[in-house]
């Protein structure tokens, strides 16, 4: 980025993400916010902003980043987001995942999939189950059926 003043913005964007990496949140801000300067269309700076601001307790400015996101993106899913996200540890991805649904982002596509917290009788913590609606099986075996005959 020294070398040439007409990097692209995922360069600043990365820059954001590998500061909160490192647990320095303030310092990811300003390449997050240049990065939107440059492509405000651009949804991973929006969603690294929402995880950060969640993570210090800002939750109006999470709020408002998941709303500039959902703006952009109708369709936008913290599932769909996440497959893209270049995390091993599964202890991270929780994280972000949290981040984003408490910045109030969709787990999934609505009437696909519903997310239930229970505990285990041990009183161990809180575990996730997706299950699938019933009116959303239909659609499942609707998909499979045209499906099968490309396999």
């Amino acid at each position: 980025m020294r070398l040439s003043p007409y990097y692209p913005s995922w360069y600043l964007s990365t820059l954001g993400r590998a500061f909160r990496l490192d647990g320095r949140y303030e310092e990811a801000i300003a390449p997050l916010n240049r990065a939107l300067e440059r492509d405000p269309n651009f949804l991973h700076p929006h969603a690294v902003l929402a995880v950060i601001y969640s993570e210090l307790g800002r939750e109006q400015d999470a709020r408002a980043k998941a709303a500039d996101i959902l703006e952009i993106d109708p369709g936008f899913t913290i599932r769909e987001f996440s497959k893209a996200l270049p995390y091993k540890h599964s202890a991270e991805l929780d994280r972000i995942h949290d981040a984003l649904r408490k910045a109030g982002l969709p787990e999934c596509p609505s009437g696909v999939c519903a997310v239930v917290r229970r505990r285990s009788s041990v009183g161990a913590s809180p575990t996730r189950q997706l299950s699938l609606r019933p009116e959303a099986i239909g659609a499942v075996m609707e998909v499979t059926k045209w499906l099968k005959p490309l396999v």
